[in-house]
């Protein structure tokens, strides 16, 4: 919530819609943090000041609040009494601190979207699908209706960073093989899904790669709902002591990448496929997936992490509650 705050309230972003590209080209709008020329600490201000309306239990005296408080703001609990009596601007702290730190190193990456709702803002119905080329011959295979949010989407400009958009570029939803084809982008995209978490950072921007599919089903939607756009990559932000914005690039535009910043760059999926073809095999094991829960062919891979957003859990034999197996 302070990250997304914190962007709504520097670059006009709106939770569950999508930003004017004419706010960032007129400049009604910075382009990202990093332009907005902002100092530190006066971006800790205001996600101290979000910090006191979305948890004002911190101002609580107990060991656990005390603990959160250190671990978000740096602050012991009499500074921040303190601040709170004066707010003014001081020097960045805690995890807060980090992601503001982290925020301000993506100087070559345009947030357009916050919390985009699959469902509000598919206006053309998108169905997740892939066209027989890349699925098996007799299998029951049918488009599948999407829903859900997503976290963050970035823009990155053309070569010379100015051109937000390729006015000769295709206006057709992007092929899942881009190598082969004519088609060029108007846009290019990055779908960040952002993950608080103590793990190794860089061992949970693996996992959304190889492991989850949210982001393979995101950066298609992405795609079918936004004729010319294309992802030319995505990644886990993992939001914790150590911010990291990672994100896993199409090695056609790798090469655009040093110069600029958009995160920390990987090249994970190398040894297996290309991002593109990493694409089509995340759908089509999604879409066969479906396909088996149609015909009554469900395997549940229970854990606790899983079986708290999970609807059925409830009358699920396996179902992973706390401590309950």
């Amino acid at each position: 919530k302070i990250h997304h705050k914190l962007l709504s309230r520097v670059l006009g972003l709106k939770e569950g819609g999508e930003r004017s590209i004419s706010e960032i080209e007129e400049s009604i709008f910075p382009a990202n943090i990093y332009s907005s020329e902002i100092n530190q600490s006066e971006l800790f201000q205001f996600a101290l000041e979000d910090l006191d309306s979305l948890a004002p239990w911190l101002e609580r005296t107990d060991a656990v609040s005390i603990n959160r408080l250190r671990r978000l703001t740096g602050l012991k609990k009499n500074e921040w009494t303190e601040w709170l009596s004066n707010p003014i601007s001081i020097n960045p702290g805690g995890r807060i601190g980090s992601i503001i730190e982290a925020e301000r190193k993506l100087s070559y990456s345009i947030p357009i979207a916050i919390e985009w709702n699959i469902l509000n803002n598919n206006k053309s119905n998108a169905m997740l699908d892939l066209t027989k080329e890349f699925l098996e011959e007799k299998t029951n295979i049918h488009p599948i209706k999407i829903s859900g949010m997503i976290d963050r989407v970035d823009l990155v400009p053309f070569d010379n960073g100015k051109q937000i958009i390729d006015t000769e570029g295709s206006t057709t939803i992007a092929p899942i093989n881009i190598s082969n084809s004519d088609w060029k982008p108007r846009r290019k995209i990055i779908i960040r899904e952002l993950k608080t978490s103590d793990k190794n950072p860089i061992e949970r921007h693996k996992q959304g790669l190889l492991e989850e599919i949210q982001l393979a089903i995101y950066s298609r939607i992405w795609e079918l709902t936004h004729p010319g756009d294309l992802v030319i990559g995505a990644g886990i932000s993992v939001l914790g002591h150590n911010t990291e914005h990672f994100v896993e690039i199409h090695p056609e535009f790798l090469q655009e990448i040093p110069k600029y910043s958009i995160g920390k760059t990987t090249n994970i999926l190398k040894s297996k496929y290309q991002f593109r073809q990493w694409l089509e095999s995340r759908i089509s094991l999604i879409l066969k997936s479906a396909a088996g829960a149609l015909e009554g062919r469900v395997h549940p891979t229970p854990s606790e992490e899983a079986c708290k957003f999970c609807k059925v859990s409830s009358i699920c034999p396996v179902a992973m509650v706390g401590e309950k197996l």
